[in-house]
């Protein structure tokens, strides 16, 4: 019977052979974790864990090379310190993308639709949500976004910052509300002038004819505003 192939034996002589030390990838690794673990983008629930660890384990290669100095001290209490480096970084990524979703909830539950969908969160979403999470996070892939991650992930000096993720996090509730706020202005508007006209129009009762009028209206400007909401997500993962 033939021997079990030596794998984490093949690998070690791998870097090796690449000059790449593995308990500098295992550091690397850490701090990419975060990432692939948070970052809607990636897929979360939406994805396999064992498909996002292989992508994080693609993305360390890359991070790897940057970081001059191997991990030193305690190794668990070490690779821990990197992984707390990187969740930062991740979470002020997200923020963005969480913000989308938070916008699109928003969105459904003025038109009074609160069905739930499969999305890329941790949890079940809106329908609007989970359409808003998916472009925001195509633009966040076709726009440079895991380069942006992965330069900011390769930051020799980079420090554990808890304060400036929960900065991060709260701009991105801030243009979560920002971004929503028009459609809660126009959900206002449409239900006093629905209101109104109930009124005038009474005692014929539109009631059930104008009430089918607000989703559709509602939709209607989103469709208008979509370009706009997705050029101001896409200005604030530049400037995040």
């Amino acid at each position: 019977m033939a021997p079990a192939p030596d794998i984490a034996g093949s690998l070690l002589l791998e870097f090796q052979k690449q000059g790449l030390e593995f308990s500098r990838y295992l550091a690397a690794l850490m701090r990419v974790l975060p990432s692939v673990l948070i970052i809607p983008a990636f897929g979360l629930s939406a994805v396999a864990l064992p498909i996002r660890l292989t992508l994080g384990a693609a993305l360390a290669f890359s991070v790897a090379p940057a970081l001059s100095v191997t991990v030193s001290g305690v190794a668990p209490l070490a690779y821990a310190l990197e992984f707390a480096r990187g969740l930062p970084v991740a979470l002020s990524a997200s923020a963005v993308l969480w913000a989308s979703s938070m916008t699109g909830a928003l969105a459904d539950e003025l038109r009074g639709n609160t069905g739930s969908l499969r999305s890329i969160g941790f949890e079940s979403s809106t329908p609007l949500g989970t359409l808003l999470s998916l472009m925001v996070a195509l633009v966040f892939l076709v726009s440079g976004g895991p380069e942006r991650l992965v330069r900011a992930l390769s930051h020799e000096n980079l420090v554990f910052s808890p304060l400036a993720a929960v900065h991060d996090l709260v701009a991105g509730i801030g243009l979560a509300v920002a971004v929503a706020a028009p459609l809660v202005v126009v959900s206002v508007v449409i239900d006093v002038g629905l209101a109104l006209a109930s009124r005038v129009a009474h005692p014929v009762p539109l009631q059930q004819v104008l009430i089918p009028l607000k989703p559709f209206l509602l939709l209607c400007v989103l469709a208008l505003l979509l370009e706009r909401m997705l050029e101001l997500f896409a200005r604030a993962f530049h400037s995040s």
